[in-house]
């Protein structure tokens, strides 16, 4: 869990066997590649937790060439064949090999609380209700994701999700639209056998990835808060909701408490800032920018240069 008090549970994987389904976020793998805003990205699931221990090594290839170490890869031409190599520092090793391509529209997420019936069907789900909300369902309902392109005139977009392992149950409901359902659903042959409800509060985290079938793609994590009861206060980093107080949008400074590969234990000292001052060097992050909580869920940043360091987040 990316924070430890509530339960966090990611294009292709690329591992030698699948022991959970492809949409679930479990072991080890390479769960984004792409070549967005002219720099060659990987998000990679550590299989630890929400997080990674250490941050892995990446080797990148082009047309066969060494092309470099590292998260600041620029990226080569559109058609160019890119390689991948992930290694932990534990010695495990992950691939991935594609063609690049311009990637598809900066997106975000619009949000619904959805009233889930006992049909679970395409059609069915079709005529669920819907309420528009800005973090989580409300109680006792499943949340509907949506993709939204930032630009207007973008072309209309195909997601596929992933949610973290034991985070309650995917069904997609269009090319960019899915809902998640607080529960443990089993199919057997499309029939459903058995629906278990997830113990709450439990919050989930979500990869949504824009693909174009040729290379092209874009992703975004994201959080689905489930209570059961009055909700806590959460923070808005992107589509990331973090459990701490900012009744403002704006730079936020925090201390991230008791960081493991499991998750943050807690944002502490949460206090508005209008610099980034406050924040300590990092030498895996990028200079002159808020820090990313991403950077930690794909690698960039491991936990061991995390734990008690103070980092500014920008809340909107």
């Amino acid at each position: 869990m990316l924070f430890a008090s509530i339960v966090w549970v990611g294009l292709f994987a690329c591992a030698p066997s699948f022991p959970v389904s492809r949409e679930r976020l479990g072991p080890l793998r390479i769960v984004g590649v792409g070549a967005p805003d002219g720099v060659l990205r990987a998000a990679v699931w550590s299989g630890e937790g929400t997080l990674h221990a250490e941050a892995p090594t990446l080797r990148w290839w082009v047309d066969g060439a060494a092309a470099g170490t590292g998260w600041e890869v620029p990226a080569p031409e559109p058609g160019a064949e890119v390689r991948l190599e992930v290694e932990t520092a534990g010695g495990a090793r992950r691939e991935a090999v594609w063609a690049v391509a311009a990637a598809p529209a900066a997106f975000s997420l619009a949000r619904a609380s959805v009233a889930a019936g006992e049909d679970l069907s395409l059609g069915a789900r079709r005529g669920w209700s819907e309420a528009a909300v800005a973090d989580g369902p409300a109680a006792g309902e499943a949340l509907r994701l949506r993709a939204v392109a930032e630009s207007g005139d973008a072309p209309p977009l195909r997601v596929r999700w992933r949610v973290e392992d034991g985070g309650g149950t995917l069904l997609a409901l269009e090319d960019d639209a899915t809902d998640l359902l607080p529960e443990a659903v089993v199919f057997d042959d499309g029939e459903v056998v058995s629906r278990d409800a997830l113990a709450l509060p439990v919050t989930p985290l979500v990869q949504a990835i824009a693909v174009d079938g040729a290379g092209g793609n874009r992703w975004l994590w994201a959080h689905a808060p489930f209570r059961d009861g009055a909700p806590a206060p959460l923070a808005r980093v992107g589509e990331l909701r973090l459990p701490f107080d900012a009744p403002a949008p704006g730079l936020w400074a925090v201390t991230l408490e008791g960081v493991t590969a499991a998750g943050v234990a807690a944002f502490t000292g949460a206090a508005p800032v209008t610099t980034l001052d406050a924040q300590d060097p990092l030498d895996c992050a990028l200079a002159d920018v808020p820090f990313d909580l991403a950077w930690a869920i794909e690698g960039r940043c491991g936990a061991d240069s995390l734990d008690g360091r103070r980092v500014v987040l920008e809340v909107r």
